[in-house]
């Protein structure tokens, strides 16, 4: 998603399709289809949460068409950002693997692979994505507000819906846990992608120092000659 200068046609999502006749990234980007979309999550922002903050992309491939949709926010709000008809044989998709990679570059905020799931059948994905969307967001709301489960006395219930009750709070908990997890573990990462590239500016400024230095000391050296 960042914007490189000497790269044509920037686009924040982009197909690149390699039919092993070029191996220069400019030629493969000319001719490649994407589109732009706010994917760029900025951890620096007040609003940012790395439990929520996150984006979605889908590939449905029917025959040699691939399309890729987006959901920008993780809303359930999809547009679709490209398609385009792979000149590969027929069976292609039976010999073909999937690579992931959240590894950047010198500006790296920090990319993080969430989750990916497959299928086989585009009905059952859909239907499937659906309910895991409505069932996150429902989960997630009932995890961060617990007063909703203890509007009822414990005295008043019987022993079956205390059953229930406990089971919930034990949910709600899990939950929470898994929240403060992820937070932890993006936190540990961003730090240590700070410290390093702290460490490196810091090499960096020595070593120039030492140059700087290694120089006065020459100019030094030859004014004490004269």
């Amino acid at each position: 998603t960042y914007v490189n200068a000497d790269l044509p046609k920037h686009k924040d999502v982009t197909i690149v399709v390699n039919e092993r006749n070029t191996t220069k990234v400019r030629d493969l980007l000319e001719s490649a289809s994407g589109c732009m979309s706010f994917v760029r999550w900025f951890e620096g922002r007040d609003d940012f949460d790395p439990t929520r903050s996150s984006s979605r992309a889908k590939i449905d491939i029917v025959g040699n068409d691939l399309t890729v949709s987006v959901d920008a926010n993780s809303s359930n709000k999809w547009f679709e950002c490209a398609k385009v008809s792979l000149n590969f044989t027929e069976d292609w998709l039976k010999k073909a693997h999937i690579g992931i990679t959240a590894s950047t570059g010198e500006l790296a905020d920090n990319h993080d692979v969430l989750r990916l799931h497959t299928y086989s059948e585009q009905n059952f994905a859909n239907e499937n994505e659906e309910k895991m969307f409505t069932e996150k967001a429902e989960n997630l709301e009932e995890a961060l507000s617990i007063k909703n489960i203890s509007e009822q006395s414990n005295e008043l219930l019987t022993l079956e819906e205390k059953i229930l009750r406990l089971e919930k709070y034990f949910y709600v908990l899990i939950v929470k846990i898994e929240l403060v997890e992820h937070h932890m573990e993006h936190s540990l990462i961003d730090l240590e992608e700070a410290t390093l590239h702290s460490l490196k500016a810091l090499k960096e400024q020595e070593t120039l120092i030492e140059k700087h230095m290694k120089e006065l000391s020459r100019k030094v050296s030859l004014a004490e000659i004269k």
